[in-house]
């Protein structure tokens, strides 16, 4: 298994810097070095779930991947949080 995590770290690092580089991923101070651990936890999350999906054909294991997926690049762009934060910021120095 630490092969395979050391692999995994490798190849989601990468995705990550990638994403940097063309603005898909936002990078947050203090939180940012921790994305790579959150991919792997998530894999983790899935490759149990499929473990134990006794549904045909493992369809509520893709199901499970989509949200997940979806959830994590969710988390990983700029959204709501990042904007509520930042007016936050502002509010507070302008006080």
């Amino acid at each position: 298994m630490s092969a395979f995590k050391k692999a995994f770290y490798e190849y989601a690092s990468g995705l990550i810097r990638e994403g940097y580089l063309t603005s898909e991923i936002k990078e947050r101070k203090y939180i940012s070095d921790q994305y790579v651990h959150g991919f792997w936890v998530q894999a983790l999350f899935v490759l149990k779930y499929w473990i134990g999906d006794r549904s045909e054909q493992f369809e509520l294991t893709d199901a499970a991947i989509e949200k997940a997926v979806n959830l994590s690049f969710e988390l990983i762009h700029s959204n709501t949080i990042d904007s509520l934060i930042d007016f936050g910021k502002f509010m507070f120095t302008r006080k």
